[in-house]
């Protein structure tokens, strides 16, 4: 079973022009608007095709769907490719939760 911690895993850095080459490939870029949203959740969401949690996180304005790659904000994302879609967060948001995380796991004798 593919779980959220497995697309967390498949998750690589990226920049506009690393990204620029799969243009033609990509149906729309996904966005992750939301601090709290977790990349690995949203690409297992697309993944198994769950309409109904997209379409509120959509709503929301958790997530956003951009056509052109120019019109994200930003310049350095974390990304999930879940044909035909690219999922993305900004790369500084990612790090910074893992920083919190990493931080929050220390052990203090």
């Amino acid at each position: 079973m593919i779980t959220i911690s497995h697309f967390e895993g498949l998750a690589d850095p990226a920049d506009r022009r690393r990204l620029h080459r799969y243009i033609s490939q990509i149906h729309a870029w996904v966005y992750i608007t939301k601090d709290e949203l977790n990349l690995g959740k949203v690409a297992h969401a697309f993944y198994h095709n769950n309409l109904e949690i997209v379409e509120a996180w959509t709503e929301a304005s958790e997530i956003r769907f951009y056509k052109e790659l120019d019109e994200i904000p930003g310049d350095n994302w974390m990304v999930v490719l879940i044909q035909p879609f690219y999922i993305m967060k900004q790369l500084r948001l990612v790090r910074a939760k893992n920083d919190r995380l990493s931080s929050s796991k220390k052990i203090v004798l």
